[in-house]
């Protein structure tokens, strides 16, 4: 009886120390990643990159990173407080969405993707004939104001070193030719974003100008960027403007007008990581780990990366056929 009892419960223990030794490894490869300072795009091919749910940038992530760590989330909002919060390593997107940045703080900067194409930007219709003159009158009033100028004013304005005025009245719409149905997000700034409870914005002033000049009212409906395309195809807009890039993808299900931004992609980063040499990890590190909270993606394991022993000074261990915990505790180590 004593010697079964004996190799229980060094069975446990040998489970314990092999469950920490995985934790510790797990933990030791967040570390490098988390710490590490990206500095051009091949750093980022074992990196966690954060992406927008719905947009263009989840294909570029895949077919420019296909090793990374694809984290997704609906609004930017979301991406730039994982980012600063250290969940993600970076963010991929447009240049141009890096520039709110230059207006509110200085802790994020960005690596650029030289070998990732311009993002380029369209109004978006649904794919009827209903839709094909409306579509004309866009590219007509995108060429007009391309060649006179006014769309570059426009990108001077709202991509600049500091936030501008928003000067939409939106009471100087007509409407006589009818009411346009806008689906928009409110939340890509400087695109398109609430201020003051105001619509305003780089796409926010060109959709507003469209509709001057054509005759138009405005009924605009905000959503989250995944669901424009879909409440596009639906019926229910006559179409759908918010930094929406065009790919080959999207246009089988809906008409684009043509392009009237372009931008170059970069990687949105903190300004300020420390270099992480891998190969030096030591005890003193990990105790120096930020808790990234529950709702972080699962890590990959890595045990070999687990090198030194942890000399723990109480041991918790809790097995149920649907449930495993285990908490050490240290002078130096807190894995929970």
């Amino acid at each position: 009886m004593k010697m079964c009892l004996r190799k229980r419960k060094f069975t446990v223990v040998v489970a314990a120390f092999l469950m920490l030794a995985i934790t510790v490894g797990a933990l030791t490869g967040c570390n490098a990643n988390t710490n590490k300072k990206f500095q051009e795009m091949s750093d980022f091919e074992q990196a966690k990159i954060g992406v927008l749910t719905g947009s263009a940038f989840d294909l570029l992530a895949k077919e420019y990173f296909p090793e990374a760590e694809k984290l997704y989330y609906i609004n930017i909002t979301d991406l730039i407080l994982n980012l600063k919060q250290g969940k993600i390593n970076g963010i991929l997107m447009d240049e141009g969405f890096f520039t709110p940045l230059r207006w509110e703080d200085d802790e994020l900067s960005f690596v650029e993707m030289d070998n990732i194409p311009e993002t380029e930007y369209a109004v978006a219709f649904p794919k009827n004939t209903d839709s094909e003159p409306l579509k004309a009158q866009m590219n007509e009033f995108i060429g007009k104001y391309t060649q006179n100028g006014w769309i570059d004013e426009l990108s001077q304005k709202w991509f600049g070193a500091s936030e501008p005025e928003s000067n939409i009245d939106f009471s100087q719409l007509t409407g006589e030719n009818g009411t346009l149905r806008v689906a928009t997000t409110a939340e890509s700034k400087p695109f398109d974003y609430l201020k003051n409870g105001q619509y305003c914005g780089f796409d926010a002033e060109f959709i507003f100008q469209f509709a001057k000049e054509y005759g138009y009212a405005l009924k605009i409906d905000t959503m989250d960027f995944g669901a424009l395309l879909p409440s596009l195809t639906a019926g229910r807009y006559d179409l759908a403007i918010s930094s929406i890039t065009v790919t080959e993808e999207r246009k089988e299900s809906v008409l684009f007008s043509d392009i009237y931004y372009r931008s170059p992609s970069v990687m949105e980063v903190q300004r300020d990581k420390a270099v992480v040499d891998e190969s030096e990890n030591s005890r003193e590190e990990i105790a120096d780990l930020p808790y990234l909270g529950e709702s972080q993606q699962p890590h990959s394991f890595h045990p070999a990366n687990f090198q030194e022993p942890f000399w723990l000074h109480e041991l918790h261990l809790t097995i149920t056929p649907f449930y495993f915990h285990l908490t050490a505790f240290s002078s130096q180590v807190w894995l929970y």
